[in-house]
């Protein structure tokens, strides 16, 4: 069995479609899904059109801290405080992305997965040990790579905790 990755375990009845994000909106689904587990803080994981869309409407206002390049889950991340007292990491997943070169809003632009990390600490070895595939490096690169592959997930533990928005277009 593998884990399928995250959108895969989030239950149909924390998934929400929104089509035009606004604050109230945000707030009413992080009040939804924070009735399990630590209601103070998450970490929701979006594409960058809903990133923008998240800054743009927080911009006049203290509810977004840039932490610059925060060692968080080794990415930049920003933490965006809601209007119920839910702290959110925001992660931009340059999965979630459109067409390249495309301006429309693609089918993944508008998502965001809501998650509480205290509950994924807990990782899952699928198959075989860990391998080392050598000479993995690009062909225009200089010099040699290396890579261990495994097959690993994480534990999607207590699946209430987590949600979905999808949708987002405005």
């Amino acid at each position: 069995t593998y884990t399928q990755g995250l959108l895969s375990y989030i239950p149909s009845g924390n998934t929400e479609a929104i089509p035009t994000l606004t604050e109230d909106e945000v707030d009413d689904f992080v009040r939804r899904i924070t009735r399990f587990g630590n209601p103070n803080k998450r970490v929701l994981f979006c594409s960058r059109y809903v990133g923008m869309l998240l800054s743009q409407w927080a911009a006049g206002s203290q509810r977004i801290t840039k932490t610059g390049a925060s060692t968080k889950y080794g990415v930049h991340v920003n933490e965006y405080m809601t209007g119920v007292g839910c702290a959110l990491d925001v992660v931009t997943a340059h999965a979630l992305e459109g067409l390249p070169g495309s301006t429309a809003v693609g089918t993944w632009d508008g998502y965001a997965a809501l998650v509480d990390m205290e509950d994924k600490q807990k990782v899952r070895f699928m198959g075989d040990e860990a391998k080392l595939a050598t000479d993995v490096q690009f062909k225009d690169q200089d010099g040699v790579a290396d890579a261990y592959l495994s097959d690993v997930g994480l534990d999607p533990g207590n699946y209430n905790k987590d949600g979905l928005i999808t949708g987002v277009t405005a």
